[in-house]
């Protein structure tokens, strides 16, 4: 039954595939109508799993992250910026829910790190700026000094490293 959600979830997952195989080859244009394909399964998806579902969240926000990138890739980087914002949307609406889930807050500054490099590519330095400056403060919300493992120390200090690379660009 191509109506059933374990049909839609595969077949969304295949034109998300194919859309990484693509991008592998830097077709770029190919990336991005795959992902096109794709993307009402999870946005629907996500939409019936409400804010919460970790799995919904995280698989329409690659794919949207991702979509960013294709776009950008090919020079069209206001619609880069609009799949980019998206991924801003889900993850600050994820935080809001769980303020301490040390997942959700490095969703939220891994989204504000890529629209910060999305700006920088459409040369757009004052927002790539302003995005930086959030992915900072998302970071700052969950000190690393806290985390118990070094595996948490070092995403953070490599998120950190990011957002000074942007800022220094």
């Amino acid at each position: 039954n191509p109506k059933s959600k374990p049909a839609q979830e595969g077949l969304s997952a295949s034109w998300n595939a194919l859309s990484s195989l693509y991008a592998g080859r830097r077709d770029y244009r190919q990336a991005v109508d795959a992902s096109l394909k794709a993307l009402p399964f999870r946005e629907l998806e996500y939409a019936a799993a409400g804010t919460g579902d970790e799995r919904a969240e995280g698989t329409l926000w690659d794919l949207l992250y991702n979509l960013a990138l294709h776009y950008t890739s090919l020079g069209e980087y206001d619609r880069g910026i609009e799949a980019g914002r998206r991924t801003v949307e889900i993850s600050t609406k994820w935080a809001a829910a769980h303020p301490a889930n040390t997942t959700a807050v490095r969703m939220v500054a891994s989204a504000d790190i890529n629209m910060g490099d999305l700006y920088a590519r459409a040369a757009r330095r004052d927002e790539s700026i302003a995005s930086s400056q959030g992915a900072w403060a998302a970071l700052d919300k969950l000190p690393m000094e806290r985390f118990d493992t070094s595996y948490w120390r070092v995403i953070w200090a490599n998120a950190y490293g990011a957002v000074i690379g942007e800022l220094t660009a």
